[in-house]
């Protein structure tokens, strides 16, 4: 079952939130970021791309006018060590270029 839409908070919550506040008279203070941001706010460092998978690909961008084999080479290697890489689009893009190479002979 789908909650509410976003912005809106169910009346049990409501409820939970004001019977929680302090008895001060004060309004309680509602955190009305989406879950999505803060998850990624919250998201670690370590999700963004490792020097070595950049280089990989750098690499294998190098290679794709002297040695197109090569640089599928790479891709793929990359594709093995980096399956879910945020460069995923930058991949598919010199594996496709590498293949292109290599079924026309080399030629642009």
């Amino acid at each position: 079952m789908a909650g509410p839409p976003h912005g809106v908070v169910s009346l049990s919550l409501a409820l939970a939130i004001l019977t929680a506040a302090p008895a001060t008279g004060a309004a309680p203070v509602l955190d009305a970021t989406p879950p999505a941001a803060t998850a990624a706010r919250s998201r670690p460092a370590s999700d963004a791309p490792s020097p070595r998978e950049g280089a990989l690909l750098l690499e294998a961008r190098r290679a794709l006018d002297t040695d197109p084999a090569r640089a599928l080479a790479l891709v793929q290697a990359h594709r093995a060590e980096f399956p879910q890489s945020q460069l995923g689009p930058e991949r598919a893009h010199i594996a496709g270029e590498a293949r292109r190479r290599l079924t026309k002979g080399g030629r642009r």
